[in-house]
């Protein structure tokens, strides 16, 4: 907390406290600049006071777990703290800074202290010393549960509605019940309300208003709190996800045949079958089994989490290509579509990062996904959907190692970064490899020999040109044929180049609509930042602006010779479809990157800030 009056702080808790026992209290405190505070706290027998602050403004940070101390120390110094209580023994880095000492913990650590009857700090003598401090200093937790919930809570209404930090995931932990949300004796029978068996199965009533009025009712009564962020990222007017309901809806209305669909609009459901998923008893055919894998998951989920995104991801990707191809002949209904994703992706990131560490609460990731791809599912037609194996995930080289024996992939590789991450390199051994493999595997023709004359028809005048530049991001690469062995390699093989990082769902997925689609963005990005870059360099230099645009023009002609190539080998049954597009995908990412590290000096740009400055 540093540039806070914290001894001042500690003296004004302490006044309140008197020769009272010990107990934990909430307080608030406002300081100069508008900077405000308002935490849990204990005053202990050594003149020491703990803070845990659980909400702020205008401080730069969002909690915060502090001891002051009862002397300030001359110099700031970290040290090693070994922190105990009935669930915790580990040791953290603290900051001493004048009459502070600042813990670096996590949020897991400040929720655990929550429930726990002890806790203690161990310090080295020559530390304890320093500050002032008995060696093990132990601080009652009489009262900390209820505190901390107290302040939690009017934390969760400060941020929502006063312009106050908070971490959101730490603060709703603090007020999400033990033991998970349950349905108490007595209570409203939600089962009964909100669900109904469909060819065997129990599923979910989204328009029962039975049903919304009684989770709304549990919302009121048990929800608010410990979901209100949630609460504000689904219902608010202007939240991402109210524009994504309004956009997607009229996206559907634009796509032909659509009212004979079912289940296609944005109805709101997601809302209340997270709601039903907290506080229902049956297991819901809506309710995916990765939704019960993770309650039921030992340890940390993390890793499980992140393969059930990718999963969803892919089938997204795949849905969403499927769906742009059969809308293909309206452009306001893709832009519309687009519009509608990029809005519920913006929403499912806020919603992903305010949930708390706690496994009730990491389970609803995957049935709110799930619900949003559905809709996507239905609309494209129902396609066939992604077969995923997990040997066809892309894996980087890392630590300096390479990811399969073969001697190629050693001669095109170079380990950069502290990691020791493997990245492409077109060696003259690397470029005689791969012009070897060319013919041993089949893939020579004439359209071949058109996209050699075409790329180095571009290469040869790139690297006679203001743009060369002697660095891994340049187009052409250390030799004039070294970037086009990478686009050419992969016609045969996936080693764990790095630059193949943007293109994994392609390689993972193996899914010709995957590709197409990504390909498809790909090359709309790599035209708009040609057309950015244009602009930007033909305010400096004509000339050089006129020569990029001859340059891409090249590289234009390249890159049809090469599209015509992949579709012979494809059309001939030589390579498959998503293969043809992979190594398109990975042309267009060589050149969009080389554009974006272009060799110009950057300080020339005009600067668009001044552009509408008042002249005087």
């Amino acid at each position: 907390m540093k540039g806070l009056p914290l001894f001042v702080c500690a003296l004004t808790f302490m006044a309140s406290n008197g020769a009272a026992a010990p107990v934990w209290e909430a307080g608030e405190l406002h300081y100069p600049q508008d900077q405000s505070e308002v935490s849990a706290f204990i005053n202990t027998k050594n003149t020491t006071q703990l803070q845990t602050v659980l909400c702020a403004k205008n401080t730069g940070y969002a909690y915060r777990f502090t001891l002051l101390l009862p002397k300030s120390c001359d110099n700031d110094i970290v040290i090693q703290v070994k922190v105990s209580s009935d669930t915790i023994n580990t040791l953290v880095y603290a900051e001493v800074s004048g009459n502070s000492l600042e813990f670096q913990v996590d949020q897991d650590l400040i929720v655990s202290l929550r429930d726990s009857p002890e806790l203690s700090f161990e310090f080295s003598n020559e530390d304890a010393e320093y500050m002032g401090v008995p060696s093990k200093l132990t601080v009652p937790m009489t009262g900390a549960e209820l505190t901390m919930r107290k302040v939690a809570s009017e934390c969760t209404a400060l941020c929502l509605n006063n312009s106050y930090q908070c971490n959101v995931p730490l603060v709703s932990a603090m007020l999400w019940p033990n033991g998970g949300f349950k349905r108490e004796s007595g209570d409203i029978n939600y089962d009964e309300l909100c669900t109904e068996v469909k060819n065997g199965h129990f599923v979910f009533l989204p328009q029962s208003s039975a049903c919304k009025f009684a989770l709304d009712r549990f919302y009121q009564h048990a929800g608010r709190g410990p979901l209100s962020f949630l609460d504000a990222l689904f219902n608010q007017k202007k939240s991402h996800f109210k524009k994504y309901e309004k956009l997607w809806n009229e996206a559907v209305d634009m796509v032909p045949g659509q009212s004979v669909l079912k289940d296609v609009r944005a109805d709101g459901r997601e809302w209340n079958l997270m709601l039903y998923s907290l506080i229902g008893e049956r297991s819901l055919s809506d309710e995916p089994k990765s939704y019960f894998d993770i309650k039921a998951y030992e340890g940390d989920p993390t890793t499980l989490l992140y393969d059930v995104d990718s999963r969803y991801e892919l089938e997204a990707l795949k849905y969403t290509a499927v769906l742009m191809r059969k809308v293909a002949g309206s452009l306001n209904t893709s832009e519309k579509i687009e519009a509608a994703l990029k809005e519920w992706s913006e929403f499912y990131r806020e919603f992903s990062s305010a949930l708390p560490q706690v496994k009730q609460a990491l389970a609803l990731r995957p049935i709110i996904y799930r619900t949003m791809l559905l809709r996507i599912w239905r609309l494209a037609g129902m396609p066939e959907g992604v077969s995923f194996k997990q040997e066809n995930a892309f894996v980087q080289g890392s630590d300096g190692k390479l990811t399969s024996n073969d001697r190629l992939e050693a001669v095109c590789s170079f380990f950069d970064g502290e990691n020791g991450s493997e990245f492409f390199f077109g060696s003259d051994e690397c470029i005689k490899g791969v012009n070897a493999d060319l013919d041993s595997f089949g893939l020579k023709n004439q359209e071949l020999n058109e996209v050699f004359k075409r790329w180095d028809e571009f290469a040869k005048a790139w690297q006679h040109s203001v743009f060369s530049q002697d660095s891994p991001d340049d187009a052409v690469g250390v030799k004039l044929r070294s970037k086009l062995s990478l686009t050419l390699l992969s016609l045969y093989k996936t080693y764990g180049f790095g630059d193949y990082f943007l293109q994994r769902q392609c390689v993972a997925s193996r899914d010709p609509d995957i590709c197409d689609y990504e390909n498809a963005h790909n090359r709309r990005t790599y035209e708009s930042e040609l057309e950015t870059r244009l602009v930007a360099i033909e305010q400096v230099s004509d000339q050089d602006a006129l020569l990029l645009r001859s340059l891409s023009q090249l590289w234009a002609k390249f890159y049809d010779a090469l599209y015509a190539y992949t579709e012979k080998l494809k059309d001939q049954g030589i390579i498959s479809s998503w293969r043809a597009a992979f190594v398109r995908g990975i042309a267009l990412q060589m050149q969009t990157n080389a554009l974006l590290n272009l060799n110009y000096d950057h300080d020339e740009f005009p600067d668009e800030s001044l552009e509408d400055a008042d002249p005087d």
